[in-house]
């Protein structure tokens, strides 16, 4: 299960005279709904919080690997990461929080069709269910969103209604929050236009059917799945982690170099750069470090020292 754009987007409806909103993340989609394979990290190096140091840098910088559903809770009780982002200049994530405007958002509508039209009877009817038994409205509100949008919509319903604790803001939005709380400089790797480009660019609608049908066939071990990558995230057992990721259908290598490869080569081009200039605490989605086209590898082989730090 996996996606990735750091911006949000909110659907709203009116029931009666109360009004229903929901904050999802494009991002979420890269971590739980359609991945990539990703390499077994080293048994050494289970850890979602490290520190780049060496290669002439003045002041180590560190990298943090975010569950995009896990809430702003979690932060609170990392004393060791709260504190190097303290001593740090700058926040770095994959987007600035609050990037994304009505342009942007415009390309996740379905043009000259609509969902009914492009699910079929069958498709369209389940998920529709599902979405009443989730949240208690009607897919026909959301009926120009293309069909990558209900799943993440769907995703976020789930951990509303199953994991209540883990909502509230975003790790990656909450970091920034923190660090502009401090006074400190916020940038994004990329603008909300890209990525919103990257995704939907890269998904042709069919495949994005495709993606949702076999979702709403499996939504039985959805809450299931999402609560073993929340205890594992949590526990920093990564392999487990990916693994649980791995139970999905997966990218073709195609999309998921596109997705991944290539957006880790092209932050990589502006990285080391930053950390020349200034400590830098950089948050993005936790399948962005591992690998050997993971910002971990990529970094080691510019000539860096990046080891794993304890989060607490």
């Amino acid at each position: 299960m996996t996606l990735h754009i750091d911006s949000r987007i909110n659907l709203k409806y009116h029931k009666g005279t109360s009004c229903y909103n929901i904050g999802c993340r494009l991002l979420v989609f890269f971590l739980l709904v359609v991945h990539p394979t990703f390499t077994k990290a080293q048994d050494n190096e289970q850890s979602i919080f490290w520190k780049v140091s060496g290669n002439g840098l003045r002041k180590p910088s560190f990298l943090f690997g975010t569950f995009h559903l896990m809430g702003y809770r979690f932060v609170d009780s990392l004393k060791e990461t709260l504190k190097a982002l303290e001593n740090c200049d700058i926040i770095v994530g994959e987007l600035v929080t609050g990037s994304v405007d009505e342009k942007i958002l415009n390309q996740a509508l379905l043009k000259d069709i609509t969902l009914d039209s492009l699910l079929g009877k069958d498709l369209y009817n389940n998920t529709n269910e599902w979405l009443h038994e989730l949240g208690g409205f009607d897919l026909s509100i959301l009926n120009k969103m293309k069909p990558m949008l209900i799943e993440i919509t769907m995703l976020g319903l789930v951990q509303q209604k199953y994991f209540p604790q883990a909502i509230g803001p975003a790790i990656d939005d909450y970091f920034q929050l923190l660090g502009k709380g401090k006074g400190k400089k916020v940038m994004g790797l990329e603008s909300a236009e890209f990525q919103m480009q990257t995704l939907l660019g890269t998904l042709s609608l069919e495949r994005q059917v495709a993606v949702l049908a076999e979702f709403v066939k499996n939504k039985a071990a959805c809450s299931v799945s999402m609560g073993k990558m929340f205890n594992a995230y949590r526990a920093q057992k990564i392999s487990e982690f990916m693994a649980l990721l791995d139970e999905e259908e997966g990218y073709s290598e195609a999309e998921r170099k596109k997705l991944l490869e290539d957006r880790n080569a092209n932050w990589m081009k502006g990285l080391p750069g930053i950390f020349q200039r200034e400590s830098a605490f950089v948050a993005v989605g936790a399948l962005h470090l591992y690998g050997p086209f993971g910002l971990i590898s990529l970094l080691r082989e510019k000539g860096f020292h990046v080891e794993p730090m304890a989060i607490r």
